[in-house]
């Protein structure tokens, strides 16, 4: 049995060192100006999120920090990945924060990738996220 816990742990670490990934949205044929790329940080509880979100009830609601160096305006989303589009929900506040609902009611248990975006209209930075489910 420690071996398997052993694996799912490399496993893990092994997700959370994929680095953010960037997008620049420029339109062809133009050289975007100087941007520097939005930032976020998830917060559960208060407490930075840097690891596996061990989910304790149904819901777990994270809040999201995004901030831009230029002072753009940041849209935060998600992107669902391995889980269904009703469990992760994201509201934008319009102010560099948003709240992200996790409901995993529905979700077998194991751990499940989500990732968290912000974009500042030119560039998109996406960060993995994980949420354990007992």
């Amino acid at each position: 049995m420690q071996v398997g816990a052993a694996a799912a742990t490399l496993a893990l670490i092994a997700l959370f060192t994929i680095p953010a990934y960037s997008q620049s949205q420029g339109a062809p044929g133009l050289q975007p100006a100087d941007n520097e790329e939005p930032e976020l940080d998830a917060y559960l509880n208060g407490t930075a999120v840097y690891g596996p979100i061990q989910a304790a009830s149904d819901a777990v609601s994270l809040l999201v920090r995004a901030s831009d160096l230029d002072g753009d305006l940041v849209s935060i989303g998600v992107i669902h990945d391995d889980l269904p589009p009703a469990v992760v929900s994201v509201s934008d506040h319009g102010n560099g924060t948003a709240t992200v609902l996790i409901d995993i009611s529905a979700v077998d248990g194991g751990t499940h990738v989500f990732w968290i975006t912000a974009s500042d209209g030119i560039d998109t930075v996406r960060e993995p996220y994980a949420v354990a489910v007992p």
